[in-house]
């Protein structure tokens, strides 16, 4: 293979690798530093662009296996260092550009296809022009389920992996592996044109059919990650409705209340003066139940917390626990409702749910703060626990997909505004802290 098809090949490859790598999630903002060492490990792949410079660079036994190795970790160490990425979405988001890349290569590496890839097919006669002919063909074939991987399977929409995530993409990348191995076992025998043609068009077929199903299932997983964002976002909206008709509904109440308020003191006036203390006390208790009837309402400067609040502690509030809510949050509009349900609905959760655990007859209490200082927006939780509760946020609720995925998600949210998360646990006793920068325009 000549010079000049190995860099063109190596230029084509690390530029669809770099705008699609680019797009994977990051959760800061790194240095010019640190970016420039991330290319670095980009441009480091033109080591597999040169076949002279492969037996000197791996030690492995299975050549294959180490350059599918190392491509993924230096397109890891890309995605840690340019982006910033989760370490394991990193990975994940490596291995699926990799297992794309692969498959690509192996359709050119059949007995019909192999000299189209070394620039060798002899198509008019010339050399010059077979060789910017057999570019065209391979690169053009690439280039279009590169661009099929890109627009279906964009990594912008990858927030979390599953367990099924990385089953098929194992899956996947063994299957290339493999594959690719027994087409070079293919190529170093001499076969007959008419089964070349047949084990050609049986690999190329198979390696489509691989590539065609890793994106309809990356765009199925897709498809559940909008479904569980919508789901999200209906709560959110059903939670502000439903608080602004309570709301409603206490105005009417305590309106009707003052209405018969003259009544109500005439009556007890009476009782006092006929010296009928049981019969004030009993109508006193009626007031108060009257009193109690209206819903009680949260107003934190926010109005999807209030809702959320209101949502969550509801079913607490006829419990025997200690609710204190003392939050002042008028600076939050620069928090995406999203992540605000989930940093709240998660931690809200997580403290029912312990709470839930505890037995009836112990102390159970559940605080909430929330404030700005400083330029910070602070919001802590504490609850009371049993002691072999857990503080990883492990919800064993049938529903626990609309939870937003416990005390990761909720790191991964805070962490998106450059906030921090610090945990607080003891016997019987958890809290949590999350501390924000307010932008300057919010403050």
């Amino acid at each position: 293979m000549i010079l000049f098809h190995d860099f063109f090949g190596f230029l084509f490859d690390t530029l669809f690798a770099y705008l699609y790598l680019k797009e994977a999630e990051g959760k800061d903002d790194p240095s010019i530093p640190k970016k420039a060492l991330g290319i670095c490990f980009l441009l480091v792949t033109f080591i597999f662009y040169r076949t002279n410079l492969i037996p000197t660079i791996f030690v492995f036994v299975y050549r294959n296996f180490g350059r599918l190795f190392l491509r993924i970790l230096f397109y890891t160490l890309f995605l840690i260092l340019y982006k910033g990425s989760d370490f394991k979405l990193a990975v994940f988001s490596s291995g699926l550009w990799t297992s794309v890349y692969t498959l690509c290569h192996n359709i050119f590496l059949t007995p019909l296809t192999r000299p189209f890839l070394m620039g060798e097919a002899k198509l008019s006669g010339y050399p010059l022009i077979d060789q910017i002919l057999c570019i065209l063909i391979v690169y053009g074939t690439k280039a279009f389920f590169y661009m099929l991987m890109q627009h279906f399977v964009s990594l912008n929409n990858i927030f979390r992996v599953e367990g099924t995530d990385a089953i098929v993409l194992i899956i996947i990348l063994s299957l290339s592996l493999y594959i690719k191995r027994v087409q070079q076992l293919v190529n170093d025998n001499s076969f007959s044109f008419r089964i070349s043609t047949m084990l050609s068009t049986y690999f190329i077929i198979l390696q489509i059919v691989l590539l065609i199903f890793l994106i309809l299932f990356e765009r199925y997983q897709k498809k559940n990650r909008e479904n569980m964002i919508l789901s999200l976002q209906d709560i959110s909206v059903k939670a502000l409705l439903e608080n602004s008709r309570q709301m409603r509904e206490n105005e009417e109440s305590l309106k009707a209340f003052r209405h018969d308020i003259k009544n109500h003191s005439f009556a007890l006036q009476a009782l006092i003066q006929q010296n009928d203390i049981e019969g004030a006390k009993k109508y006193l208790s009626k007031m108060n139940e009257s009193l109690q009837d209206v819903n009680k309402t949260y107003s934190t400067g926010n109005k999807l917390f209030d809702a959320l609040l209101k949502q969550k502690l509801a079913k607490l509030e006829k419990q025997d626990i200690d609710i204190q809510v003392d939050v002042n949050f008028q600076n939050t509009g620069f928090i995406d409702h999203y992540d605000l349900c989930v940093i709240v609905g998660n931690t809200l959760d997580n403290a029912i749910e312990a709470l839930a655990q505890m037995e009836a007859s112990q102390k159970r209490y559940i605080r909430i703060k929330g404030t700005t200082s400083a330029g910070q927006l602070i919001y802590m939780i504490e609850n009371s626990c049993s002691a072999s509760s857990s503080s990883g946020f492990k919800t064993t609720k049938s529903d626990s997909s609309l939870h937003g995925y416990g005390l990761r998600n909720v790191k991964k949210a805070v962490t998106k505004y450059k906030g921090e998360v610090n945990i607080y646990k003891e016997e019987n006793r958890f809290r949590l802290t999350i501390i924000i920068p307010i932008p300057d325009q919010y403050c």
